[in-house]
């Protein structure tokens, strides 16, 4: 998914707004294309938990790090 993707980039770029667009939409197409409980799905947990956890949003990631964890 390019939206995962971009997620990392703006992460490792410093990119705070773009990196949290990205994770938001990727979060919002596992949703709408029926992916929620795939490895995908648990994938796109990490990556956006990641990307909150380095902007300091740690209560969010954690709770997207227990989503994947199953997964």
């Amino acid at each position: 998914m390019l939206r995962n993707e971009l997620v990392g980039h703006y992460r490792k770029t410093g990119e705070r707004d773009k990196a949290m667009a990205s994770g938001e939409a990727a979060l919002a197409l596992v949703e709408k294309l029926g992916f929620g409980e795939t490895i995908s799905a648990g994938t796109t947990c990490v990556n956006v938990g990641t990307m909150l956890s380095a902007f300091g949003e740690n209560e969010r990631a954690l709770s997207l790090f227990e989503r994947a964890r199953p997964l």
